[in-house]
């Protein structure tokens, strides 16, 4: 693992949203990140509510899988840049890199069954 890879990574939702939202850490039964708008709080009148979410068992799973891309390049003496790089994973959460620079990556998380799961 990359060490202090945790620090250069973001996470956003991207729910309907028109501009990828920063994800927050919230307090349930445990933590996880969640997109902001869930709160009424942070919503206008007019928003729906977003329950776009990762735990923090698929948050970390993230970071893994984005620093062996980055070791992985660099075994191979590549220095790629990983902008819209996209999979999912086997809950159907999908991740894209929209950003990424030396000092940041920014992922663009979609948990399509947390998010269809609220409307039923």
């Amino acid at each position: 693992m990359i060490r202090n890879i945790w620090n250069t990574i973001e996470v956003y939702c991207d729910n309907r949203h028109e501009i990828p939202i920063p994800m927050q850490i919230q307090e349930g039964v445990s933590l996880f990140y969640a997109c902001p708008k869930y709160h009424n709080a942070n919503r206008d009148d007019h928003e729906y509510a977003c329950s776009n979410r990762i735990n923090l068992i698929e948050y970390e799973s993230m970071v893994l899988y984005i620093s062996d891309i980055i070791m992985e390049n660099e075994m191979n003496n590549c220095s790629a840049n990983l902008n819209n790089y996209e999979w999912s994973n086997k809950k159907g959460i999908t991740f894209k890199i929209f950003e990424h620079t030396k000092d940041k990556i920014k992922v663009i998380v979609r948990n399509t069954p947390a998010i269809n799961g609220a409307h039923k």
